[in-house]
């Protein structure tokens, strides 16, 4: 349970779904409750960071300095909820793995809600935050992901994270279901595991 402190400096529970072919990754998030950070170069959305602008708007050493500082800022991606059938289809091997809830420190990162636009963002003009609302925004196509991005206030290759909860999914193998459990119980036993299945999907 958070005190008055803590949830005052933590945010409220996000979900990063995943699968869990790789074991080194979930256990490091595991070990040093950290997620990590990557550029948009590295996202699955082949139009991440496109915008649209003007010669008479944005002179070629703006487009440049844009490009460049898109390139440089570092970034999770994580879920407003556990329940997105979509996200445990697409993001974690069909149900077989899982999904993490957390907290992130607010004081340390800029947390940010991802607009959906139905096209891409025209820029006019270039100032200290134009590639971060450029990575702010996203095509409808993917309005389904409710997605969040945690943006380091000092870049870093990870951002530090509270676990709350590990939602197995519904397809997990047993011997993951028992590994991941005891993985919990011998780190951190103050972590939840529960099942998909037992995620509320329908008001």
């Amino acid at each position: 349970m958070l005190n008055i402190e803590d949830e005052n400096q933590w945010s409220p529970i996000y979900y990063k779904y995943r699968t869990i072919d790789n074991y080194k990754y979930f256990v490091d998030i595991l070990l040093y409750k950290r997620l990590f950070a990557s550029t948009y170069k590295n996202m699955n959305d082949p139009m991440e960071g496109i915008y649209y602008t003007n010669r008479a708007f944005l002179s070629q050493d703006a487009k440049n300095k844009i490009l460049q500082e898109k390139g440089d800022i570092k970034f999770c991606c994580l879920a407003k909820r556990p329940n997105n059938m979509l996200m445990w289809s697409h993001y974690a091997n069909g149900h077989s793995g899982i999904a993490l809830g957390v907290r992130i420190n607010k004081r340390d990162n800029d947390i940010q809600n991802i607009e959906y636009f139905s096209d891409h963002t025209f820029i006019d003009n270039h100032n200290e935050k134009t590639a971060r609302d450029i990575l702010s925004r996203k095509l409808e196509y993917w309005k389904y992901e409710q997605e969040i991005r945690i943006f380091p206030k000092i870049s870093s290759d990870y951002i530090v994270c509270r676990i709350e909860e590990i939602i197995l999914g519904r397809k997990i193998s047993k011997e993951n279901e028992n590994l991941i459990r005891d993985m919990v119980r011998k780190i951190d036993d103050s972590i939840r595991v529960i099942k998909e299945v037992d995620v509320h999907y329908f008001d």
